[in-house]
């Protein structure tokens, strides 16, 4: 028997519900390590560059939703609820294009924070 790990997942901006749909991904913020080589060809050490957590996806417009508050959030609480996990990214601004389409209704959504945090 398996378990679903991850299906119906809820997406909020300070407590209010955004409709989530499709896939999201999030990023907790740790350095990208990536490997340095020598001229033998061999790893000689590493390199970091830091990132920034987020969490990115699209949402669905619906008739009340408000595309343009979206894309001028600054300083909120971004909450991604899934199955098994909740992961909450504070202090969090809206970083898309801010591009909506009009074939499916959806706006895609990245929130750039200063830490996010399973619970």
């Amino acid at each position: 028997m398996s378990r679903r790990r991850h299906g119906i997942i809820y997406l909020k901006q300070d407590g209010n519900l955004l409709q989530a749909e499709g896939e999201f991904t999030y990023n907790f913020g740790t350095p990208k390590r990536e490997p340095r080589f020598g001229s033998g060809g061999k790893v000689v050490g590493t390199s970091e560059t830091p990132q920034e957590p987020y969490i990115k996806g699209e949402i669905v417009l619906e008739a009340d939703t408000d595309a343009k508050a979206i894309t001028n959030i600054r300083q909120a609480t971004i909450t991604l609820e899934m199955d098994q996990k909740t992961l909450v990214l504070r202090n969090a601004e809206y970083y898309a294009d801010g591009e909506a389409k009009t074939s499916d209704g959806h706006l895609q959504v990245e929130f750039f924070g200063d830490e996010l945090e399973e619970i």
